[in-house]
């Protein structure tokens, strides 16, 4: 957002995605993990003169002069300092987060509902599962 822009204006972005780091920034262990978590969904972000005064993912009942649906798009900062690594945002669809399936059964449907609503994909890769809470 150019501040030139939006001076003494008020903006209203919509169901946008944004990058957000989890529990597991500080943990680097497994880089995987931090891509499967990394995108918020479904978040609206006020901006007041250029500035970002909030970021919400109910909504956020004001007027406003302008209202943008991002329509899920990733939103960004500037590019200014920023540092994520956008090539994990894509591989990161071929993750299926296991860390709730505790039977071989549950395992089993998590992957097929993931295969099942991405199609198109060659491969699957489980994460966060513990074989020793799958009961066997």
């Amino acid at each position: 957002i150019s501040t030139h822009s939006t001076q003494n204006k008020s903006l209203l972005i919509t169901n946008a995605s944004v990058w957000k780091w989890t529990q597991y920034q500080s943990s680097l262990k497994n880089l995987r993990e931090i891509s499967e978590f990394c995108i918020q969904k479904g978040v609206n972000i006020e901006v007041i003169n250029g500035i970002i005064t909030e970021i919400s993912t109910s909504s956020i009942p004001r007027d406003f002069a302008e209202i943008l649906d991002a329509n899920g798009a990733l939103l960004l900062p500037g590019l200014i300092d920023a540092h994520i690594h956008v090539g994990m945002l894509g591989e990161s669809q071929y993750f299926v987060d296991l860390s709730n399936c505790f039977t071989i059964e549950s395992l089993l449907h998590d992957v097929q509902l993931h295969e099942n609503k991405h199609p198109y994909l060659k491969c699957i890769i489980g994460i966060n599962w513990d074989q020793s809470k799958l009961g066997r």
